[in-house]
């Protein structure tokens, strides 16, 4: 979600996380491998990431342990 006080001082940028996926589909935050440059914006996106719960990688039909990189753009359009 794109925090109201980023929005109303314009600020814009990418924050690039790079999360772990449990084979029970919890994840977790491993590291902010990229800023955006403003603070409000990395924790709006670690924020988001505390609530999200997803399909774990699959490898021969059993779930597995997955690592993945996500970009968070926040941009006015």
């Amino acid at each position: 979600t794109f925090p109201l006080t980023a929005l109303r001082r314009g600020l814009t940028g990418t924050v690039r996380i790079r999360i772990h996926v449990a084979v029970d589909g919890r994840v977790t935050i491993d590291d902010i491998i990229e800023s955006s440059g403003h603070a409000v914006l990395d924790a709006a996106a670690v924020g988001t990431l505390r609530s999200w719960r997803a399909t774990p990688a699959m490898r021969d039909g059993v779930a597995i342990e997955s690592s993945w990189i996500l970009p968070f753009v926040f941009s006015r359009r």
